[in-house]
């Protein structure tokens, strides 16, 4: 993943459970690259040190007014989610993106 060249990543949606049919991938673009050591504690072990990788992102969100697919001959069209909305931005785990 590289902040320079296609910081645009995709991951699979997440299951609703409403029943709901939703695009099978959601979209980010990448704003920093952090690595963090934490303290990880089990219940009934030692507590140990572990380096945790982190994407920081801006979502994107589908157009949904716009007509996609094999039988429009058009690409999904999406825009960044507002940055009024509280999940505009997020944290992603690296090990997620496809």
């Amino acid at each position: 993943m590289n902040l320079c060249v296609h910081a645009d990543v995709m991951v699979l949606s997440p299951d609703t459970g409403d029943g709901i049919k939703q695009h099978p991938f959601t979209y980010a673009c990448i704003l920093g690259i952090f690595h963090a050591e934490v303290l990880h504690t089990a219940p009934g072990s030692w507590p140990v040190f572990k380096t945790m990788e982190v994407l920081w992102v801006r979502w994107f969100r589908y157009d949904m007014r716009w007509k996609a697919g094999l039988k429009q001959c058009h690409l999904h069209r999406v825009y960044f989610v507002l940055n009024i909305n509280s999940d505009a931005y997020g944290f992603l785990d690296p090990d997620k993106v496809i």
